[in-house]
């Protein structure tokens, strides 16, 4: 440390604490604003359940109708961009399963949570043979979302319950089809929102399976780039 570093370190580390405090003063900021939006929501949807009789299939279709518009949060700035993994360390493994878990027992409600502990008992192994690898992070660079591709087929792509509706798997999506040339993929029959969300970027479904790929009585719907 050079003299002038001497003379000033007591307002040198204040301004190392500044830095120190910015992020969480950034998270708290988004957190307010996340829980104000989200309580201005639910007042909406409950004036409009008693004025108008909004039900259950109403706000599923809202739900829908959301994941097909093309609202670009300001949040999914605060993301690093899309990142190809080549060092698949038992760290960032244990990080991906975690975000594929949120996700999955978020939209895969047809799976029992036995079926799902089951199930992650092969993703480790999965993400590492997968031949792409792409993650997205966020501003604290942890994984939120990922995608894997074999060739021109998406075979994965997973975004943590949290950050979901900050438009990551359409960016993650988007990268894949502008890169690698993505254009088939196949998604859950009992899973509509992601079928909707395909079919906004552009698949269409082209063959319907009476089971998914381990013999499980989960129709798969085959789904290819149509635009």
């Amino acid at each position: 440390m050079n003299d002038l570093a001497l003379n000033f370190q007591s307002d040198f580390n204040a301004i190392l604490q500044m830095i120190a405090d910015a992020p969480r003063k950034a998270a708290y900021q988004v957190n307010a604003t996340m829980i104000d939006l989200y309580w201005g929501i639910g007042e909406f949807v409950s004036h409009k359940a008693m004025q108008d009789g909004w039900g259950r299939s109403t706000v599923k279709a809202l739900s829908e109708y959301i994941l097909t518009q093309e609202v670009e949060y300001a949040l999914s700035r605060n993301m690093s961009p899309t990142i190809e993994s080549e060092d698949r360390t038992p760290l960032l493994i244990e990080q991906l399963l975690i975000v594929w878990e949120s996700s999955v027992k978020t939209t895969h409600l047809f799976l029992s949570e036995e079926e799902i502990e089951n199930i992650k008992n092969y993703v480790p192994q999965a993400l590492k043979e997968i031949p792409r690898l792409i993650i997205i992070e966020n501003e604290n660079q942890i994984p939120v979302g990922f995608m894997g591709i074999v060739e021109q087929h998406l075979e994965m792509l997973f975004i943590a319950h949290e950050e979901r509706g900050k438009g990551l798997g359409k960016d993650l999506l988007k990268y894949g089809i502008e890169k690698y040339s993505v254009n088939d993929l196949a998604v859950n029959e009992q899973n509509p929102l992601a079928k909707g969300f395909y079919e906004h970027m552009g698949f269409a479904v082209y063959k319907r399976t009476a089971c998914d790929e381990q013999g499980n009585p989960y129709p798969l719907l085959c789904m290819r780039l149509s635009r």
